[in-house]
């Protein structure tokens, strides 16, 4: 049971399987040093239809024994780093989301490390950016002679599935490291081999960030300041002021009897946008949404564009942002959604 509901979770996801070892795991190769692989799981009901947290254990100790580190992106569970050697560094953020965007090279940076053997694999605390840290990884060192090399280290990467985040990152690792020289490359690429079907990153924010950071290390090895995309000190803080939201064909939801509105919090869970709808409406969004089938007037039947135009409190608009014509041509004739912010800057967003 437990083995069908496995495969039932990972449904196009590529699976590890060697019958004559007994595994049978959401786990795939990338590349022979790069693991994608879903959460091992340490409860109930989770392992019984994610990792186990026991078969991924005896999967890293018998394969890859003290040659491994782990990475988990995920920002709303984690398990004892000493199930792994204390060889586990966190770098969360939220599911469906891309990262805050210095995240990126600071991961980058530690499995660099990690696998070029500079790395002890210390504990991963977010910091500063490091001088060298847009720089790949040198190929000129010279290798330890037959006797004395150690095995080859490889770093494990998982978010709750090990798709979306755990992809994203891992593109910009093949970008960081040379082996895809574009986006659209390293996503193909890790797409072919996490699963059947090729779909590996397909939410288009994440999709997006791999392309941002494809820019960044263009931008800062023709010798642009870091800082021009990871803010103050490298840590990611970019004040940005949003300028518009464009959402071309409504979800079917939407369609039938609803009144659409949104509301944008920050990660802390300060309001800092409500649509003109949303603030018309007498009840709380909690009320609204229980309400909406009796009090919600009838919605367009057929897709349409809505457009809200806003600004960011003062406090964080030191940039703004121009949408160029085609976006609003785009807008206009119903497309993909966007938000129009300042390029090279993240808001921090949930």
């Amino acid at each position: 049971m437990g083995r069908f509901l496995r495969r039932l979770v990972s449904k196009k996801k590529r699976r590890f399987v060697d019958r004559a070892d007994g595994f049978d795991l959401d786990l795939a190769y990338i590349t022979d040093s790069l693991i994608a692989m879903g959460f091992p799981s340490t409860r109930s009901p989770d392992r019984f239809y994610r990792n186990d947290m026991r078969e991924v254990q005896r999967f890293l100790d018998s394969r890859h024994p003290d040659a491994y580190k782990v990475y988990n992106l995920c920002s709303e569970r984690d398990y004892d780093h000493a199930c792994f050697h204390n060889r586990v560094s966190v770098f969360p953020f939220d599911d469906h989301n891309p990262p805050p965007f210095h995240l990126i090279p600071l991961l980058c940076a530690d499995v660099s490390d990690w696998l070029s053997g500079t790395s002890a694999s210390p504990p991963f605390t977010a910091g500063p950016l490091p001088s060298s840290l847009s720089s790949p990884p040198s190929s000129s060192s010279a290798a330890p002679s037959p006797s004395s090399q150690p095995p080859p280290r490889v770093a494990a990467i998982h978010c709750k599935a090990g798709k979306g985040r755990t992809g994203l990152m891992i593109c910009c690792y093949l970008l960081h490291s040379g082996v895809c020289p574009t986006a659209d490359a390293a996503l193909r690429f890790y797409g072919d081999r996490r699963t059947l079907d090729g779909n590996g990153v397909t939410l288009l924010s994440q999709r997006r960030y791999v392309g941002y950071y494809e820019r960044f290390l263009r931008e800062t090895a023709a010798g642009a300041a870091p800082e021009r995309w990871l803010g103050n000190g490298g840590t990611g803080s970019v004040r940005a002021r949003v300028v518009g939201l464009w959402v071309k064909g409504c979800p079917e939801a939407w369609l039938k009897r609803a009144s659409p509105y949104f509301v944008i919090r920050t990660r802390d869970g300060v309001v800092w946008f409500r649509s003109a709808a949303e603030l018309a409406t007498p009840s709380p969004p909690a009320d609204r949404a229980q309400s909406a089938e009796s009090t919600a007037p009838a919605a367009p039947r057929h897709p349409t564009v809505l457009a809200w135009q806003w600004n960011a409190p003062s406090s964080n608009a030191d940039t703004a942002a121009d949408s160029t014509d085609d976006d609003a041509a785009a807008a206009a004739a119903g497309g993909d959604a966007c938000l129009h912010v300042p390029r090279h800057s993240h808001l921090g967003l949930p």
